[in-house]
C-alpha cells in the first residue's frame, strides 16, 4: 500500500457556524439525500477520497487531523526567537501522533534544524522504532536523549508524545507515562523556524497523522506521569506555536442547498475573512464630509478632569495615502486621534493654543488598512496607554497630557484637524473607567461607567447613543449604516486565471427562459478593476452574469451582451453586495448594496447557453487577480428584491433557490493559534482530513454519466483499492447493517471482488461481509465461520452502465438489491466473523486477486440499521454529511 491520501475537495458537514437553517436549506430533499446519521460508519461521496461519516476515531476528542503521506508533505512555521531557548529555559513539546509507517528510517515529528544538523536546533523523530530528542551542534548531534521504544502496536493508533525540560532535566513521555529522563542544559538557537513532518530541508518525512502540535517556552508542562489531554489544547502566554490541524471538514467549495456538485480549479484558494466579530453592519464614511458629531456638554466626558477613562472602537480604514481624523474631542485645544498616510495611529494634544501637549504627531501604533482593528486609548491617573487588537502599543506617564472643556464635542470620522475619514467604524464607546484590553467578540454593553455608546449596527435607522445618557448623535454628510461584510467567515480568492475558478456544472436550473429570477453575491476588489467577469453562467456570446462593461461600470450580461449597465464603478477596498432581478412585470434591476443603480425592461428568453455557473470566469475573461467572492446565490422563478433593500449578510434561501455556493474550510490551510501566531506554510499535499483512508491506484475523476453528478472514484486496474482501518464500525456481528454504493464496471473477469475483509491467504474465516461478481453474477457475501451465506443475483451484469447496489442484513435475512430491486436473499443466522484483516474497497481485503476495475461513488456503510427491506428508488443525489 502506498500510504494514505485524501482528495483535496472536502464535503459538507453541518455545524452551527453555517448559520443556515438546515430544514430550510434542504427543503424538498428526500431523507436519504442527507446520507450521514448516527448509523453511518463510512461515507465516501463523489467529492473526495475522504470519509464523510461521523465515523470512527480513536483520537480522544477530534475526528479531524493533519495528514502527511511521507512524500514531501510537511509544514513550516516562520522563523522566530520563540523557538530558541537558553540553557536555563524550560520548554515543552507535545502532539497527538498517528503513525502509519515505521521502520529502519528517520521519521520527523518536529525540527528546527536540517537533516545535516547544520544549525543548533531540535530534531524530535523516530528512528527504527525509537523515539528520540536530538539537538544539533555544528554539524553533529551534540545531545541525544534516551530513546523511547515503540513497537508495531504503536502503528495505526493515536498516541500522545511529549518532551519537557525543567531546571536542566529533559523528560520524555508516551501516552502520559514518564519514559526517559536526561540531564540537559543545551542552548538552542536556529534561524530556520520550525518544521512539522520533515526536517527544515524536507528530509526524513513522516507518514501518518498529527493533531494539536504545541510548542511552549518558559514552562515544563509535564514533570511526572499525567493524564493525556481529552479536549483541544488552548493557548496561553507560554504557548508559542499551536497547530490544532482540525479546523474543518467542509469542502473548499460546496452548495449549501445540497443540489449541485461544485468543482474547483487547481489553485482555488479560500481566504479566512478578517471580519468585524461584533456585527455584520458598521458606520460607513466616504471621506466626503461624512462624520458623526456628539454634543457632550457634560463633565462626565471631560478628558482632563476625569482621571480614569477609555475610548475604544473598531475601525477599518480604506483610504491609504491620506491623513485622516478618526476621533477628535477639541475646541481650541484638546485631543485628536488620526490615521497617518502610512497607517500609523497617531495623536495630537494641546494644553493651550497650538499642539503643545505631550502628543505632537506621536505614533501610538500601526493600523492595518482594509482590515478590522480594535483600538483602545485609556487614562489611569497620569498614565496613558494605547492598545491595538488587544496588544499594548504605547504608554506614557504625564501629569497633564492635554486640556479639555465640557462643551467640546466628540467627532467621529470628521475632518476637524486633518481630512475626513474613509472606511468603517463600529461600536464606539467612551467610559469613565479603565477597560480590559481583551478584544471583544460581541457588542459593548451599557454599564455604570459608560458615558457614550454608539453601536452602529442597524441598517436603515439613525445613529443613537445606547448609553444611559442618551446623547444626540448628529450624522453629517452621507454618514450611514452599511452591511460591511458577508455573514460567512471564508471566501474564494481569484488569481486572474482559469486555475482558480469555482464552478457548478451546467443545469437547466440556470436557464431562466422568461421566468422571474435573482442572482446575488458578495464581492471585494483589492485594486480598481478593469473590465472583467465576476460570476454568472456565460460563454461571452450567450448567457448571463455580473461584470464590468468596457467603461468599467458595474453591469449585468443578458444573452451575451451588457444588457443592463450602470454608471457606477465598483467599490474598492471594501465588501459590497451585488444583486440582479427580473420581476413578474419583466422589470430588470441591478442593485449595489441594496440600492437600485440601473433598471429597465426585458422580457426575452434568457438561457445559460449550456455553460457552467462560474465564479471568476466567463470564456476567456477573468476577474482581476485578488478578487474575493463570498457566497453566490441563484434563484430561478422569483425576484427576491423589487425595490431598495438591506443587503442580506446571509442569503434568503427560497423554494426557488437553485444553487448557493459558499467557501468551506480549506483542508490545505493550517493556522497557528498561539498568541504570537506564526506564518504556517504547507508543502506537498498535506491536508486536514477525517478518517484515515488509504489507497493504492485509486483516484477521483469527473464523470458526467454518473447518476450522482460530480466526481467519482476511479480504480483503473485490478490491483487498485483504498483501505479503511479495522475498527468496531465495520465489525457487524449479528446486528442489522447496510452497505450501498453506485458502481460502473469496465472489465469483466470471471471473478471480480468489489469490497470486503480477508487475509492474504483468502481464508473464509477472516472474512465478514463482502461483495463480488462471480461469472458476472452479483453476490452479497455474509461469512460465519468458514461458510459464505451468499445472496446471489440470478441475472448476470455484463454492461458498463452505472448500477446501484445495496447489501442489507435484517435479522436472519441477508438481502441483495440491484437498482433498488430485491434480486436475491439468503438466510444468515448468527454473528458474522470478526476479522483483523484490512477492509478494502476495490478488492477482497488483503487477498490481492481479481480486483474491481471501473468507477464507484456514494459508498456508505451503515451499522445498526437495515435501510431497505423492500424495493426502493435508488438515491441520485449526493449524500450530505448532516
Amino acid at each position: 500500500m502506498s500510504g494514505y491520501i485524501s482528495g483535496k475537495t472536502k464535503r459538507t458537514v453541518w455545524t452551527p457556524k453555517d448559520r443556515l437553517d438546515k430544514k430550510q436549506a434542504t427543503a424538498g430533499l428526500p431523507a436519504w439525500s442527507h446520507g450521514n446519521d448516527n448509523f453511518t460508519k463510512l461515507m465516501l461521496n463523489c467529492d473526495s477520497l475522504a470519509d464523510s461519516s461521523v465515523g470512527h476515531t480513536s483520537h480522544p476528542y477530534t475526528p479531524i487531523a493533519g495528514y502527511f503521506d511521507g512524500n514531501g508533505d510537511y509544514l513550516t512555521a516562520s522563523n522566530s526567537a520563540d523557538f530558541n531557548v537558553l540553557s536555563t529555559d524550560d520548554f515543552t513539546f507535545e502532539a497527538w501522533v498517528y503513525f502509519t509507517q515505521l521502520g529502519s528510517a528517520f521519521y520527523t515529528l518536529f525540527a528546527t534544524t536540517t537533516s545535516t544538523a547544520a544549525e543548533t536546533g531540535m530534531f524530535i523523530n523516530v528512528n527504527t522504532y525509537t523515539l528520540q530528542f536530538l539537538i544539533a551542534n555544528a554539524g553533529s548531534w551534540g545531545f541525544s536523549s534516551t530513546g523511547i521504544t515503540l513497537t508495531s502496536a504503536n502503528l495505526n493508533q493515536w498516541c500522545h508524545i511529549a518532551y519537557s525540560r525543567q531546571s536542566g532535566t529533559l523528560r520524555g513521555f508516551l501516552n502520559g507515562k514518564l519514559m526517559t529522563s536526561n540531564a540537559n542544559t543545551s542552548a538552542i538557537s536556529s534561524s530556520l523556524g520550525c518544521s512539522i513532518g520533515a526536517t527544515t530541508n524536507n528530509v526524513y518525512n513522516f507518514f501518518g497523522n498529527m493533531s494539536d502540535v504545541r510548542w511552549s517556552k518558559g514552562i515544563a508542562r509535564y514533570t511526572a506521569d499525567f493524564s493525556v489531554p481529552i479536549a483541544p489544547l488552548r493557548e496561553d502566554s507560554f504557548t508559542k506555536l499551536l497547530l490544532p490541524m482540525n479546523e474543518g471538514l467542509k469542502p473548499i467549495a460546496y452548495d449549501s442547498l445540497g443540489k449541485k456538485s461544485i468543482s474547483t480549479g487547481t489553485s482555488t484558494t479560500v481566504k479566512n475573512l478578517n471580519k468585524l466579530p461584533v456585527s455584520d453592519v458598521a458606520g460607513f464614511f466616504q471621506a466626503s464630509g461624512d462624520y458623526l458629531s456628539v454634543d457632550t456638554n457634560t463633565s462626565t466626558m471631560n478628558l482632563q478632569t476625569n482621571t480614569t477613562w477609555t475610548i475604544e472602537f473598531w475601525v477599518n480604514p480604506s483610504n491609504t495615502g491620506a491623513t485622516q481624523d478618526i476621533v477628535t474631542k477639541r475646541s481650541s485645544y484638546g485631543l485628536t486621534l488620526y490615521i497617518s498616510s502610512t497607517g500609523n495611529l497617531a495623536a495630537y494634544s494641546s494644553i493651550g493654543g497650538g499642539w503643545n501637549g505631550m502628543w505632537n504627531g506621536t505614533s501610538l501604533g500601526v493600523l492595518q488598512f482594509n482590515s478590522w482593528n480594535f483600538v483602545q486609548i485609556s487614562r489611569n491617573g497620569t498614565t496613558y496607554i494605547a492598545n491595538i487588537n488587544g496588544v499594548q502599543t504605547y504608554t506614557i506617564t504625564s501629569p497633564t497630557l492635554f486640556y479639555d472643556v465640557d462643551t467640546s464635542p466628540f467627532v467621529i470620522a470628521g475632518g476637524v484637524t486633518w481630512g475626513t475619514f474613509k472606511g468603517f467604524v463600529a461600536d464606539f464607546r467612551f467610559s469613565t473607567s479603565v477597560r480590559s484590553n481583551i478584544v471583544p467578540t460581541s457588542l459593548f454593553q451599557n454599564d455604570a461607567s459608560t458615558q457614550l455608546l454608539i453601536h452602529m449596527d442597524q441598517v436603515g435607522v439613525s445613529f443613537v447613543d445606547s448609553s444611559s445618557n442618551n446623547k444626540t448623535i448628529l450624522p453629517v454628510g452621507n454618514a450611514k449604516h452599511l452591511a460591511c461584510q458577508p455573514g460567512d467567515t471564508k471566501a474564494f480568492v481569484g488569481d486572474g486565471t482559469s486555475s482558480s475558478i469555482v464552478s457548478s456544472q451546467y443545469s437547466t436550473d440556470f436557464d431562466f427562459n422568461t421566468n422571474q429570477f435573482t442572482v446575488e453575491g458578495w464581492v471585494y476588489y483589492t485594486t480598481s478593476p478593469i473590465n472583467g467577469f465576476i460570476f454568472g453562467s456565460s460563454n461571452w456570446s450567450t448567457g448571463w452574469g455580473f461584470g464590468l462593461n468596457p467603461s468599467n461600470y458595474l453591469a449585468f450580461m443578458l444573452n451575451g451582451s451588457w444588457g443592463l449597465s450602470s454608471t457606477i464603478t465598483a467599490p474598492v477596498g471594501r465588501w459590497f453586495h451585488l444583486a440582479f432581478t427580473r420581476d413578474i412585470s419583466n422589470n430588470i434591476k441591478l442593485f449595489l448594496d441594496g440600492n437600485i443603480i440601473a433598471s429597465g425592461a426585458n422580457a426575452s428568453s434568457l438561457t445559460a447557453g449550456g455553460t457552467n455557473f462560474n465564479i471568476f470566469q466567463a470564456n476567456t475573461m477573468y476577474a482581476p487577480s485578488g478578487t474575493t467572492v463570498a457566497w453566490t446565490h441563484v434563484v430561478n422563478g422569483t425576484a427576491l428584491y423589487t425595490d431598495n433593500f438591506t443587503p442580506p449578510t446571509l442569503p434568503r434561501v427560497h423554494k426557488d433557490s437553485k444553487v448557493l455556493i459558499v467557501a468551506g474550510e480549506d483542508a490545505r490551510s493550517f493556522n497557528d493559534f498561539s498568541q504570537s501566531a506564526k506564518v504556517v506554510t504547507r508543502y506537498g499535499d498535506t491536508i486536514q482530513t477525517n478518517k484515515i483512508i488509504g489507497n493504492s491506484g485509486a483516484s477521483a475523476i469527473f464523470d458526467t454519466s454518473s447518476p450522482v453528478s460530480g466526481r467519482v472514484f476511479n480504480l483503473n486496474s485490478s490491483s487498485g483499492y483504498f483501505v479503511v482501518p479495522v475498527s468496531t464500525d465495520i465489525q457487524m456481528g449479528n446486528i442489522d447493517f447496510t452497505v450501498d454504493f453506485w458502481a460502473k464496471r469496465t472489465s469483466f473477469p470471471s471473478v471480480c471482488w468489489v469490497m470486503g475483509q480477508c487475509d492474504a491467504a483468502g481464508n473464509n474465516t477472516t472474512c465478514s461481509f463482502a461483495f463480488d461478481f462471480l461469472n458476472q453474477y452479483a453476490r452479497a457475501g455474509f461469512y460465519i465461520g468458514g461458510t459464505n451465506y451468499a445472496a446471489t443475483d440470478s441475472t448476470t451484469t455484463t454492461d458498463s452502465n452505472w448500477h446501484h447496489y445495496a447489501i442489507v442484513r435484517c435479522g436472519d435475512l441477508g438481502i441483495l438489491f440491484k437498482d433498488g430491486i430485491k434480486v436475491a436473499s439468503s438466510t444468515v443466522t448468527g454473528a458474522l466473523n470478526t476479522s483483523s484483516a484490512q477492509f478494502r474497497i476495490g478488492m477482497l481485503g488483503e487477498y490481492g486477486n481479481s480486483g474491481f476495475v471501473g468507477q464507484m461513488t456514494q459508498i456508505r456503510i451503515s451499522k445498526g440499521i437495515a435501510r431497505w427491506t423492500n424495493n426502493f428508488v435508488p438515491p441520485k443525489q449526493n449524500y450530505l454529511a448532516n
